[in-house]
């Protein structure tokens, strides 16, 4: 989750960082396809040509080339104090994490943004959250729109003042490759789960080469030396992880 005061002059300085990516990558593609050519692999052109897509910026998309340019897409964020980060890890192999709990993953996406949602807005007290969703396929069994269904469960009454936090005053979707801050928001995340995914042993030493630089320099900048933790900092940025605990704590309920 990514909460930007003034969306405006932080898409400005990202836009000139993503022009840079955009024509660093047609190049490698053009390269590849004329290397392609030489060798007689017209099939391996057809598929490279079909595969292709809307530019993003993406973590996926990180390659040495590109570090540097990832790098400053960071610093973009790290040099606007107002700009807020936080992510909710859910570790699947967690003692008392319930498989069952949730009947498909649209279900499991809409409860844990809301959660996320409304855990943040309790930190933004008096002020007005106005949410922009990244798309995903609805099934077809579910009537309610995305924005609807997120604004219910994040709206859902919980035990705190509702006056002292954050009113979501509205939501809509989006799909990621219109929007930079979005994208943003994706390289953040990703960097994150580099580091717990690291942490626990399932990626490759090939995959650390290929992106881990752009994770130690927000590790570095933020001054952690492990990204894979609970931790909430509030300099240079609010920059919050939250892994879930799903064991029962003293009073009997999970964590929430």
């Amino acid at each position: 989750m990514l909460v930007v005061n003034e969306p405006g002059c932080l898409t400005d300085a990202l836009h000139k960082i993503f022009q840079r990516i955009l024509i660093l990558s047609q190049d490698q593609r053009n390269q590849a396809v004329n290397r392609l050519i030489q060798s007689g692999n017209v099939d391996e052109v057809i598929r490279l040509l079909k595969k292709t897509k809307r530019f993003e910026m993406k973590y996926d998309r990180i390659t040495p080339i590109k570090f540097a340019l990832y790098k400053e897409a960071i610093d973009v964020f790290l040099k606007n104090p107002q700009c807020r980060f936080s992510c909710m890890i859910i570790d699947r192999n967690k003692e008392g994490f319930n498989r069952s709990f949730f009947n498909n993953s649209w279900n499991a996406y809409t409860s844990y943004v809301s959660t996320l949602v409304k855990r943040e807005a309790r930190n933004l007290i008096k002020q007005e959250l106005f949410l922009v969703l990244d798309d995903i396929s609805k099934p077809n069994s579910v009537s309610l729109p995305l924005e609807e269904i997120i604004l219910r469960k994040a709206k859902h009454e919980d035990t705190l003042d509702e006056q002292n936090r954050a009113e979501i005053i509205g939501a809509i979707r989006i799909e990621s490759h219109s929007n930079l801050l979005m994208q943003l928001n994706d390289i953040l995340l990703g960097c994150v789960m580099l580091s717990f995914k690291m942490k626990v042993g399932v990626v490759s030493e090939k995959l650390i080469k290929r992106k881990g630089e752009v994770v130690y320099h927000l590790s570095s900048v933020l001054g952690k030396n492990i990204l894979a933790e609970t931790f909430t900092l509030h300099k240079p940025n609010y920059f919050s992880v939250w892994e879930v605990d799903f064991r029962k704590n003293k009073s009997g309920e999970s964590d929430k």
